[in-house]
């Protein structure tokens, strides 16, 4: 287990991976993935009980730094077979591409079993922000709400939106099904 007060992977101009598997968790008051111009951050959470946590008051950025600023950062964070992301004990976000000039990507799955999300929201920032879903399960709820301009990809598996969406980006099935639930 690793915990900090701020938690940063891919800052300035650098380029960051960060691996959580076989139950290992990473917790950060502050936790951010792609930070500032020409940071690039990778985060793969894998397996039941590896987890990635924040703080109570923090959301989790993928790709920048404030909404209002602009960045070049690129942050990605993989959720795959069973591993979870724990935004702010569930009552926080996961803002994907909070920067103008930023990417951010989010991927539930890479073909295999899917990872969970424990957040108030999925939300696209100002910046080019991607959900994919690539799974193979047969019925996976996802109960976050997605707010925000982005792109939401539905590659594999069976995905059902179990919270009311107030997206406004491109939704594309590409593979598998989506479902309301």
């Amino acid at each position: 287990a690793v915990s900090a007060y701020i938690f940063v992977v891919g800052h300035y101009a650098g380029t960051g991976e960060l691996v959580i598997q076989n139950g290992g968790s990473v917790t950060g008051d502050s936790l951010m993935i792609g930070r500032y111009d020409g940071g690039i951050g990778t985060a793969t959470v894998t397996g039941t009980n590896s987890i990635l946590s924040s703080g109570a008051y923090s959301d989790l950025l993928l790709g920048g730094e404030s909404s209002g600023s602009t960045s070049s950062a690129q942050g990605t964070l993989n959720l795959l077979d069973g591993g979870a992301a724990n935004v702010g004990t569930g009552n926080r976000a996961i803002v994907v591409a909070n920067s103008y000039g930023s990417t951010g990507v989010l991927n539930i799955g890479n073909g295999g079993a899917p990872g969970i999300v424990y957040a108030s929201s999925v939300k696209f920032g100002n910046g080019n922000g991607t959900l994919n879903f690539n799974h193979n399960n047969a019925s996976y709820s996802f109960a976050a709400p997605i707010t925000g301009n982005g792109t939401i990809n539905i590659l594999a598996g069976s995905t059902i939106f179990g919270a009311t969406n107030s997206h406004s980006g491109e939704t594309r099935v590409q593979g598998g099904e989506l479902k309301a639930g």
